[in-house]
């Protein structure tokens, strides 16, 4: 998908996935999550993690994408919902400007 959307001069802005989905609470394997991270990571495209029906203890870990393990973590995740709280944060390192001059 990531080819076929380059060849015809389109761009990928991010892959953004949810742990859980809302829709029926499917939930893929290890390796499905784990090859996503990779794809994205091979082609400069940023991995988002939607942690807004996951986070912040609801699965039993802190981050529903922690059971996910990842040998590199999400470029962002966001979180809100049931925490009482939203927001997002994201790997050092990975916030630039327009100019790529990093703020990390």
């Amino acid at each position: 998908m990531v080819s076929t959307r380059r060849d015809a001069g389109k761009d990928v802005a991010a892959i953004i996935i949810e742990p859980i989905t809302g829709l029926n609470n499917n939930v893929a394997t290890p390796y499905f999550y784990k090859r996503l991270r990779t794809i994205a990571k091979e082609n400069g495209i940023p991995f988002v993690v939607d942690e807004t029906k996951t986070g912040v203890g609801i699965t039993g870990k802190m981050w529903g994408h922690e059971y996910w393990y990842l040998q590199e973590p999400a470029d962002i995740v966001t979180f809100g919902g049931k925490a009482g709280i939203s927001g997002f944060y994201y790997v050092p390192g990975y916030r630039q400007d327009e100019l790529g001059v990093s703020y990390d």
